[in-house]
């Protein structure tokens, strides 16, 4: 089993890419040979989510990014912010992350503020009476072994450059807290669905991202690169 505590240890203390791996690797490889329930689920943003560790208020994901030009499907915009503290090591690939600036406009807005409610794969998105205006405040990339974190409530976007990439998500949930995310001024509540992989496609994409983890791996086996300063 995964431990969240020995995972965030390892990356901050800045241990190579190969000791994070080591945590991760198992469990992809149980997912490749169908010899666990885990199920890969396909979020609007444009990645994909191995669930692969929860336990009370802590979780750990796998993120996939498939490095195809998919178009996320979204009902509001790729703006939002966690209910949960964020810690994000990046296994191989580019990861960008978009800090926004919002602030309250109700006489001006660009966004309508919503709240995100998730119950299994169904997201209810509540529209709210906050009006507001973003302003991106800063871009960062991280490359193989990098590490950023986000507190709650800090407003990014994710992104991605040309390829593949795959990231593990460290997550502690602050239970009065809430997802948010900034749509438009005249969007509705409104209820979304996200789609739950076969227990083929799961196996097929562990497989695959262990495959590149590995290889990325042998690439530079002793590289260290430096963690990014975390918020």
């Amino acid at each position: 089993m995964t431990s969240y505590r020995t995972l965030e240890r390892a990356i901050r203390r800045r241990e190579p890419p190969e000791a994070v791996a080591r945590s991760v690797l198992p469990v992809l490889a149980d997912l490749a040979a169908g010899a666990s329930r885990v199920a890969a689920v396909r979020h609007p943003l444009g990645f994909v989510c191995l669930p692969i560790h929860r336990q009370g208020a802590e979780g750990i994901c796998v993120h996939l990014w498939p490095g195809q030009a998919v178009q996320p499907r979204l009902t509001t915009s790729p703006v939002h912010c966690h209910s949960w503290h964020l810690f994000s090591y990046v296994l191989f690939g580019m990861v960008g992350n978009a800090r926004y600036r919002v602030q309250e406009a109700p006489d001006d807005p660009e966004y309508r503020v919503f709240e995100v409610h998730s119950r299994d794969r169904v997201d209810e998105i509540r529209a709210t009476r906050r009006l507001v205006r973003c302003e991106l405040e800063s871009t960062e990339w991280h490359g193989p072994g990098e590490a950023y974190g986000l507190p709650v409530g800090a407003f990014h976007a994710s992104l991605v450059q040309p390829g593949a990439a795959a990231t593990v998500v460290l997550g502690r949930h602050l239970p009065q807290a809430r997802d948010l995310s900034l749509g438009g001024v005249h969007t509705r509540t409104h209820r979304t669905r996200r789609q739950r992989c076969a227990a083929a496609d799961t196996a097929r994409l562990a497989g695959r991202f262990a495959h590149q983890i590995r290889g990325s791996l042998d690439h530079d086996e002793n590289a260290r690169p430096p963690l990014a300063a975390l918020a």
